[in-house]
Parts: C-alpha cells; structure tokens; sequence
C-alpha cells in the first residue's frame, strides 16, 4: 500500500505534465475548481482514505428559512452602506461554548486585535446547517448562504449552457486529465456544473463587494472561499488566509503551484515551525502571526486535571486502528482511562460502539460541545497519530506519544525539529512512555507561538 504523500508527489508532477492548469475562466484555472475530488478519486486507488464519516442533520423548513434571512442580510448589506474596511471569511465547522458557537481561528483574532468594531463576519454553513447563538466578539455578522445556494441553483440549470460556451476547453480538459486519471464521461457535467457555479458566485461576490468598502479579506481555507478570492484579486483587495490545521507535507487541498489569481496574497500561520512550501505559498508570502485562540480561550475556562486518564486522538481514516490500539492499551494498562476523542467529522459505527461497551476504563468524549483544548488541559497523557491536537498537547507541555504499531505510523519530518514527542511502538513501549519523566518538552515555541497583536495589527494598515 503507498503513502498518501508520496501518491500526491505524482499527482501533482502528473497534473503538471498534462498541462491541466492551461484552461481558465474569469482567470482562473478550471482545473482548481474540481482537482480535490479527482485527486481523493485518485488517492483511493492506493491507499485507505476517509475525510468525514459524519452526517449534519438539517431539515429543508431551516435551510429555507436560512437561505431567506441570508438573502434579505446580501441586499441590506449592498444599500446599507456599511463602513467596515475588513471583511472575515469565516471557518465552517463552529465550536460550543456555554451557550453559543464561536470560529476559534476568526473570532480570537477580532476579539484580540483592531479587527474589532471594524469587521463584517460572513459565516458559512457546515453541510446546510448554520449554528445558532452565534458569539458576537465585536464585529457585525451575516451569513453566506444566498451567495452559496444561488450559485449552486443557478449553477445546475445553466450548466449545459456552460458547457456548450466552454465546450472545447472543458473536452480538452477531460482529454488530457483521463491520460492519469480515472475520469469517466460524467465529469463533463461536474466539470459543467462547478465553472457555471463558480461564475454565478463571482459574479454575486462581485455585487456584494463593489459595495462595500472593504480594504482586506482574512479567511480559513482558500477552497470554499474561491469567488471572493477570484474577485478580491480583481478588486485589488488583499486577501490573507488563517492556517488551520497542522500541514507536515503534500495535501489533497493545497498541493500544487501558487497562483496569483486565485491563491492569499499572504498566508498567516500560527507557529514558525509550519511556515513551509506544504501551503503552495511563496515562503516570503507566509507570516508568523502565532495562536490568537489560546489566550483567548483561557480566560474563558477553569479545568481540572484527570488523575490517570490518557486522551487518545482520532480521526476518520483511522477509528479501527485507534480503537483496536485503546482497547489493547486498556486491558494491559487497567489502572489508567483511555478517553478516546474523536474528529469533529467522525462517528463510530454501531459495530465499534459495540466493542467499546462494557469496557470500565474506556469512553469516547464529547467531541461537539467540549473543544479539543479544553480536552487536553483535562488529561495529561495525550496519544494519537498525526492530529493537530498533538500539538496543542506539546504547546501546554503535555505527555505526547505518536502510535507506531497496529498499522499506524505517524513519524515525520517536520517531527524532528520539534522536542518532547515520543513514539510508541508496542503495547509494551506504553508503559515506558507513561513512566519516561525525563522526556519532557524543553522548547514549545515555533508550534503554537504566542499571539503578536502588534505584528498582526501591522497587516491592517
């Protein structure tokens, strides 16, 4: 079976000697707007691949009525004449806290600098569902769904008009992807459908911030974010993208060549350890802003340390191997709990539900309403394979071990640089990284730096 990132390396030497950025629309390569489905269709070929095994329940009375509130906020904002020179791309995927959601990447980075009183947040769904209260921290907020729905409506109807204007662009396309890929007769209609979206979403992108005033664009992840980045370039508005997870090497998102039209003018990341050409962005083009969400947080909770107690950190590629690892952890080690946290996107089966029943020192914890830091404070062994929960674990300068055996193995280079992991590489090596004192982390910076508020407000001027 191949490694991931060593299939991605191909792909993108493939992708490149195919030509397959060559045919564009409105600027931009009409191979960006499909590349992470094919490229996923492709990774499957070779190796095992899972990304969410969670479903979002939302009834059609919600999406409607959020589609109606969404479309009345776009015309309010259009004549409203809202003086707010940054505009927030937030991140879907919200987190609970108390009574209300809140994006930990945006929302710290406003409480905490001069984005404050001076932004206008626009939240995505997640799935359709958009969650509700949301925390206000000092900025005015709509929603995106009338620009997200409308695209893909209109974006279905017209796509056979798209396809019979873009017509030899799109068949050239399919001709040279299908000499590499394994792309049938039917991805002429997704192909169709997601330039005819994309155009309709610029083109409302396009309405909406010809009547604005806005100066600078700050989001989380580029992909669901392509009209308003097509049209900042246009517009001569800088766009900044938040990094949002922990990137060790080549993936399925961002592998690639920079492209001016349609990539951040600067990416900010969070710890100097991550800046690196992982992003597909020119390293002079990354800035090291630091972690805005965990100071924030802190003063928001008071937690508890659990005597004995191991988080184990999963995700959806990996919930066998991390369940049949717990489960022999637990009947060797029966004096410790193995709190198994699962990835916002991943549910167990009713299958492996049912091995962990009845298993006294073994839980799976709330994943939805309790975040992953407030986890990790809870726990003072943290285990996984290569989560970004890892990191936040060594940033607090917990107990960090990466899983070696039962088909995981999580080293990697950028590990290297980095002090205070240890690797696991039997059932046996656990109890030598529960007792190893001497192992602990003397260096956490560059992981999770230290918010720079000064540095930060620096990029609003």
């Amino acid at each position: 079976m191949r490694k991931k990132n060593e299939i991605l390396e191909e792909i993108n030497l493939k992708e490149k000697e195919l030509d397959l950025y060559d045919f564009k629309v409105l600027d931009v390569s009409i191979w960006r707007l499909v590349r992470f489905s094919i490229r996923v269709k492709k990774i499957k070929e070779y190796c095992v691949y899972s990304n969410r095994t969670t479903k979002v329940k939302v009834s059609l009375y919600e999406l409607l009525t959020s589609y109606l509130k969404s479309l009345f906020q776009y015309f309010g904002l259009i004549f409203k004449n809202l003086n707010t020179p940054y505009l927030v791309l937030a991140f879907p995927r919200l987190i609970k806290q108390k009574n209300s959601y809140f994006d930990k990447f945006t929302d710290p980075l406003i409480a905490q600098s001069n984005l404050k009183n001076n932004t206008l947040v626009l939240q995505r769904n997640l799935s359709g569902k958009q969650f509700k209260p949301r925390e206000n921290v000092g900025a005015v907020h709509g929603t995106s769904d009338f620009i997200e729905y409308t695209s893909k409506i209109i974006g279905l109807f017209l796509s056979p008009i798209f396809y019979l204007f873009f017509f030899t662009k799109i068949n050239k396309l399919i001709k040279r992807a299908s000499v590499y890929f394994s792309i049938s007769r039917k991805y002429i209609l997704i192909i169709s459908y997601k330039t005819a979206e994309f155009c309709i979403g610029y083109f409302l992108v396009n309405l909406l911030l010809k009547n604005l005033k806005i100066k600078k664009i700050f989001l989380v992840n580029r992909a669901i974010f392509m009209p308003f980045i097509a049209v900042a370039k246009k517009m001569n508005i800088q766009v900044y993208e938040l990094q949002h997870g922990i990137t060790h090497s080549e993936t399925e998102l961002y592998t690639g060549e920079y492209q001016k039209e349609i990539d951040p003018d600067m990416f900010l990341n969070f710890g100097s350890k991550w800046i690196g050409n992982q992003f597909s962005v020119p390293l002079e083009k990354q800035i090291n802003i630091g972690w805005a969400y965990n100071s924030w947080l802190l003063t928001k909770v008071n937690v508890k340390i659990k005597n004995n107690a191991v988080l184990v950190v999963s995700s959806p590629a990996i919930s066998n191997q991390i369940i049949k690892t717990t489960l022999q952890l637990a009947n060797k080690y029966k004096d410790y709990f193995f709190n198994i946290r699962l990835h916002p996107q991943e549910a167990l089966s009713k299958s492996q539900k049912e091995t962990l029943i009845n298993i006294p020192n073994i839980s799976v914890v709330d994943n939805q309403n309790v975040d992953s830091l407030i986890s990790v404070l809870e726990h003072q062994f943290v285990i996984g394979e290569n989560s970004s929960v890892l990191y936040e674990a060594l940033n607090f300068d917990k107990r960090v071990g990466k899983i070696m055996f039962n088909g995981l193995d999580s080293k990697n280079k950028l590990d290297n640089e980095i002090n205070g992991i240890e690797y696991i590489y039997s059932i046996e090596d656990f109890a030598l990284f529960l007792s190893n004192t001497s192992n602990k982390i003397k260096d956490s910076s560059g992981i999770y730096d230290t918010f720079d508020v000064e540095k930060f407000n620096k990029l609003l001027k």
